[in-house]
């Protein structure tokens, strides 16, 4: 399963199910195991393995992956009942090299001001051992909000009292949760790229405009001074060079799309 969908899709040459499907079998192969391998052990432990297909000659990302990088990240095994409940990181990472995929890499910190301090670091560059990084999801447990909570300066329902029923999560204390640390640049900005890219294509082929400023886009998509220099320089290069922009719409060419821009900036 992949996008919310299963084999083939009407009009499409290749879906995201068929091509995280044909990397599959690479990976298990490498292992000298078969697909029915694969679905045996999943159906006996009664798990979903999740995995990220990263082919930057299929689709690409907003950062650009390595051959190396190239397939199957296996990011984590999730046992199939309604709590959330799923496998430590080392037993992932285990299971990606039995099973042939690509480990995803991890560290652990004990305490939440730890986790900031590193993110915080970490996003000063954008970079983690040596490779550009999009952000974290971070992996911890719920706490009893009872427990957690900061004590009450009086009794009532004043500004001060906490209850157990409006401050209680929907999951249970001491089940699995996630969450993610998505870094501003240049990540955010990549992305705001990608998707004013898009926009301007979609307009330009529904109306003529004679100047950039005409189409509209959001302008949280216009946060920096790049931003706009970006937006001006692709509605000409759409005139210029409109070959650059054939297969931007399929997820390709927008690596090297940014690249251009960013070489002429």
């Amino acid at each position: 399963m992949s996008k919310h969908s299963l084999g083939g899709l009407t009009g499409i040459e290749v879906s995201h199910a068929q091509m995280g499907e044909k990397w599959l079998d690479r990976h298990l192969e490498r292992k000298g195991k078969s697909k029915e391998d694969f679905a045996k052990r999943l159906w006996d432990e009664n798990v979903t393995a999740v995995a990220e297909l990263c082919d930057d000659s299929f689709e690409e990302h907003v950062l650009p992956y390595s051959e190396e990088e190239t397939g199957l990240h296996l990011h984590g095994i999730n046992r199939n009942k309604g709590d959330f409940e799923t496998f430590s990181p080392e037993a992932v990472q285990a299971f990606a090299e039995e099973w042939g995929f690509i480990p995803t890499g991890t560290i652990t910190l004990d305490t939440p001001q730890e986790v900031k301090d590193f993110t915080d670091k970490v996003g000063e560059t954008g970079e983690w051992n040596g490779k550009a990084v999009e952000g974290f999801v971070v992996r911890t447990k719920v706490c009893d909000p009872w427990e957690a909570a900061v004590p009450s300066s009086g009794a009532g329902s004043g500004q001060g009292s906490r209850s157990r029923g409006n401050m209680a999560p929907p999951y249970s204390p001491g089940s699995d949760y996630f969450f993610k640390i998505k870094f501003d640049e240049p990540y955010m900005t990549y992305r705001d790229w990608r998707e004013m890219t898009k926009s301007m294509l979609s307009a330009r082929k529904k109306q003529d405009f004679s100047s950039a400023s005409q189409i509209a886009i959001p302008k949280s998509k216009l946060r920096r001074p790049e931003s706009f220099a970006y937006r001006d320089w692709v509605f000409r290069e759409m005139d210029n060079d409109p070959e650059i922009f054939e297969n931007f719409g399929k997820g390709k060419g927008i690596i090297a799309v940014r690249e251009r821009f960013l070489a002429w900036y």
